[in-house]
């Protein structure tokens, strides 16, 4: 399904592009910014088409790095902020494109797209690419449940294609951040749809 997903998210990638997606600078992000050196490497995992970049700018984050498996996001994410720096990669295998070591990460919805019994790999992927104590945001759709979207779901999925969301809760994340090296840092927070999960590395 990883495979499927991101073959959907490849073929839609030219519909999406004209939607204003861009990520404010909430409180919640100024405080974990505030965990951040005053000149930190950040790594956006999942950046898709950039829409975090002008929340990094608002909060000061002068060169982070984006990285997404689909090329096709990729693309439009270097035509839209072309000064940022994109790069193609696979969450699972972050070391192999991101070799700087960050002081901080966001990951918006993109865990979200990896099968279950593979979070941890991804959460052991995340660790490998951050400095000691480095402080990362995870945002995710709230619940227990896997779903597989088709064009029933959002009509822009052509209708060959299939897309996976696996909904997590911060009491089912909790030992798997645990597991690899995280510990839920104050401010984490649920509202029946979403969580955010600020977390650090230990």
């Amino acid at each position: 399904m990883e495979r499927a997903t991101l073959a959907a998210y490849g073929a839609t990638a030219a519909a999406y592009a004209s939607f204003d997606d861009r990520m404010t600078a909430t409180s919640f992000l100024w405080h974990w910014r505030y965990a951040l050196p005053e000149h930190p490497v950040v790594a956006d995992i999942g950046c898709g088409f950039g829409g975090a970049m002008e929340a990094f700018g608002e909060l000061g984050i002068r060169h982070p790095i984006g990285v997404d498996p689909c090329p096709e996001l990729v693309a439009i994410a270097r035509f839209r902020y072309p000064k940022n720096d994109f790069r193609i990669g696979n969450v699972l295998n972050l070391a192999s494109v991101v070799t700087e070591r960050c002081d901080g990460f966001v990951a918006a919805f993109s865990l979200a797209h990896i099968r279950r019994h593979n979070i941890e790999a991804a959460l052991t992927s995340i660790r490998r690419i951050l400095k000691p104590e480095a402080s990362g945001i995870i945002i995710g759709s709230s619940g227990t449940g896997d779903r597989i979207l088709t064009s029933a779901d959002n009509p822009l999925i052509p209708s060959e294609h299939r897309m996976l969301v696996t909904d997590w809760t911060l009491e089912t994340l909790t030992p798997h951040l645990a597991a690899c090296g995280f510990a839920l840092q104050l401010g984490s927070e649920e509202d029946g749809e979403t969580f955010w999960a600020r977390i650090a590395r230990v």
